[in-house]
């Protein structure tokens, strides 16, 4: 099996590639492939002899992204909408098997339990909306590709932009007061997890939509006590905080509690796979402290 990653320079994308190294991969940079230039993509998509196509480009920022809401000609709106829907029609006409990172911002997060895969997205902010848009469009090229859905991956290794865990760790070890939300459920997902359980659905051809995150519901405020409490570090500096005052600072609206249900992939594929919290931040412990 052969595998063309899209977006390898990102924090999953890059621990893709050196978790997943034993496979034959090619992970073209910006400056070899413009993703938005339609006519170089479905030649290299021809040529690169990929079985399998991993999507994991996409415009992120979400406050920036809010800025260019219900702009359809704006950047992220071509990232997150119109080049997943040109890659599923660029696999489809080529026979190769699709695989597109989406999000956990699809959803409002207005439901008091976890959202499973079937329910129904209704985001808040426009990059939410965009990739939901992108899922759709994916979806109704091919019922037969796969979308995954992680929740606020994090890492112990990306250099090039911070996640949740280490903004948490960088405060902690400065000192600095922590604002956590103690109303707010969410799933973190440690990115080993999510590379792995991607590489089970890839390898089993699955199609539809996964959620991959941790199997166990938490809160910013009791995820940073985690941290805390993992490296030795003061737990008083962390403040519980009401979302709605979190929120009201935010450029773009964030919904309260999109966290995910993952017992979909679990019961197919076992629970050796994804983790609890308590599980991911022993393991981004461990990974962090092996840098030194």
């Amino acid at each position: 099996m052969k595998l063309l990653i899209l977006g390898g320079s990102g924090l999953v994308g890059s621990r893709f590639l050196e978790l997943a190294a034993d496979y034959e991969i090619s992970a073209p940079t910006h400056e070899e492939l413009d993703l938005l230039d339609l006519g170089n993509l479905q030649a290299f998509l021809e040529e690169s002899g990929a079985d399998v196509v991993i999507n994991f480009a996409a415009y992120t920022n979400v406050d920036e992204a809010e800025k260019e809401k219900d702009d359809k000609e704006g950047m992220v709106y071509k990232l997150n909408v119109s080049l997943p829907e040109d890659l599923a029609k660029s696999c489809l006409s080529l026979g190769k098997y699709f695989v597109h990172i989406s999000t956990d911002y699809v959803f409002d997060g207005t439901k008091l339990s976890p959202y499973k895969e079937e329910n129904v997205p209704d985001p808040v902010n426009w990059y939410g909306t965009t990739k939901f848009l992108g899922e759709d469009a994916v979806i109704n090229v091919s019922s037969e590709f796969l979308i995954a859905r992680p929740e606020m991956p994090y890492s112990a290794k990306f250099e090039k932009k911070l996640d949740l865990a280490r903004v948490f760790l960088k405060m902690l070890k400065e000192g600095s007061t922590i604002n956590g939300v103690s109303d707010q459920k969410i799933t973190p997902t440690f990115v080993d997890t999510l590379v792995y359980g991607l590489l089970r659905l890839v390898e089993a051809k699955s199609s539809g939509i996964y959620h991959l995150a941790s199997t166990n519901s938490t809160t910013p405020y009791d995820f940073a006590m985690m941290v805390a409490e993992k490296f030795g570090l003061k737990k008083d500096l962390i403040k519980s905080v009401p979302f709605a005052e979190y929120n009201q600072t935010r450029t773009a609206k964030r919904p309260q509690n999109s966290y995910l249900d993952v017992t979909k992939f679990t019961a197919e594929f076992g629970e050796d796979i994804l983790m609890t919290n308590e599980k991911s931040i022993d393991e981004f412990f461990t990974q962090t402290n092996s840098q030194k």
